[in-house]
């Protein structure tokens, strides 16, 4: 039953590791060309955007069985009552989860509200290429290359998930 939670995270955090790597990288090179007292010059994001959101679509189990992961996670954790027996719940994994929720580095979110930001992201990429869209000069070449992006996303699985983003 741990396994349809976490379905294919591993997946997804291998993406974001190497979509942070990429960035970072990019944001270090860009800053060391640029003198410390010069105003920094921005860099290109379309190329690296290009190399890792095709891959967005690892998202789509995922999000596609949310509500059956939120369903898996409430049976964990709920135990049997008067009314209701229930066969599925772990007692040990209970209280592991209840004592890593009370750590204040979870900002009183639940694992369900974690989980939930998981799901909430590829329509946040997909708000942030807009965003990055609009305020870039339509002369620029990026402009067009956002565009590109933009367009990829929003045909990709998951978006069809989020009609409407």
């Amino acid at each position: 039953m741990l396994t349809s939670i976490f379905s294919n995270f591993i997946d997804i955090w291998n993406l974001h590791k190497s979509f942070l790597s990429a960035l970072t990288s990019l944001l270090e090179t860009t800053a060391s060309m640029n003198p410390p007292d010069a105003r920094a010059a921005l860099p290109n994001l379309s190329p690296l955007l290009l190399a890792h959101f095709p891959y967005l679509s690892l998202y789509t189990p995922f999000i596609t069985s949310f509500s059956s992961t939120v369903t898996s996670l409430t049976e964990l954790v709920t135990p049997s009552n008067a009314i209701r027996f229930n066969p599925h719940y772990n007692v040990k994994f209970a209280n592991f989860l209840a004592a890593q929720e009370a750590d204040p580095r979870c900002g009183k979110l639940k694992l369900r509200d974690w989980l939930l930001t998981i799901v909430q992201r590829c329509p946040r990429y997909l708000l942030l290429l807009k965003d990055l869209i609009t305020h870039t000069e339509k002369e620029d070449p990026e402009h067009a290359q956002l565009t590109e992006v933009h367009a990829l996303v929003s045909k990709s699985e998951f978006s069809l998930i989020f009609k409407g983003c």
